[in-house]
């Protein structure tokens, strides 16, 4: 058992580099091109915004980041199945289907790597990072970074067509970090209906986070919706790539 679990864990290392560090050394304007949107919005607020709204664009912005490169898996794993058929090789061996997308995923992380540590030090500049909030910021990164991933996964395998998935993968960026308050404070929301905003995972990571950092004041139904989405949503994914996901072209 200790040498199976050794073998998947190789092979999630080795495709995250193959498809992360490797693919980042070759396309570095990768990096660039994600990292536009979030600082828009950051200089758009610094500019005609208060320090509230600052800091609550610099949370927006990290979360962006691992979202929308979270959602990009959508992309890869889309070419990798219906062009090269890479994902039908590697599913043939020994590998489990669940090693695979975590390879996937952890490539995507290696994108969002150079993005996040800006806004991180962002962060930190501005006071930001106390103990309990870059604890809270881990587990929400962790959880959006995950369920986007996944989701963009399975998303992927619904489509035949590879110039169907790239749009997709646009609109379901900017709907999530758009639309859900991520951006604004769920304050503005009419009161009662504040956990309307945790309805997204992006909208509940970033509720919790401008609580705790001290930004806001939620409702407490909000703060506990926020709660149960992000593992709500944690949950589903996980449970729809284990038992619904189509991993070979039929």
């Amino acid at each position: 058992m200790r040498k199976g679990f050794s073998r998947q864990l190789i092979a999630i290392l080795t495709i995250s580099w193959i498809d992360g560090v490797l693919s980042l050394r070759r396309a570095p304007l990768w990096v660039v091109s994600y990292l536009l949107m979030p600082l828009a919005l950051l200089f758009f607020f610094s500019i005609y915004g208060n320090p509230i709204m600052m800091k609550i664009s610099i949370i927006g912005g990290i979360i962006m980041i691992a979202m929308s490169n979270g959602i990009s898996i959508l992309g890869d794993a889309a070419f990798y199945r219906i062009y090269v058929k890479y994902q039908d090789l590697l599913i043939a061996t020994p590998l489990r289907p669940i090693s695979y997308i975590l390879g996937l995923s952890l490539s995507m992380l290696v994108f969002a790597s150079p993005g996040l540590m800006l806004f991180l030090v962002l962060a930190w500049l501005l006071s930001m990072m106390t103990p309990s909030f870059t604890l809270i910021l881990a587990i929400c990164l962790i959880m959006v970074w995950a369920s986007s991933s996944f989701m963009g996964f399975i998303v992927s395998t619904l489509f035949n067509r590879l110039r169907h998935v790239w749009p997709v993968a646009s609109i379901l960026s900017l709907v999530l970090a758009i639309l859900p308050p991520v951006y604004y404070p769920a304050t503005i929301l009419p009161q009662g209906y504040q956990w309307i905003g945790a309805l997204a995972p992006t909208g509940a990571a970033a509720m919790i986070l401008h609580q705790v950092s001290g930004l806001i004041e939620l409702e407490t139904s909000a703060i506990m919706t926020s709660i149960a989405s992000l593992i709500g949503y944690m949950t589903l994914f996980v449970l729809l790539l284990i038992f619904r996901a189509r991993w070979r072209e039929g």
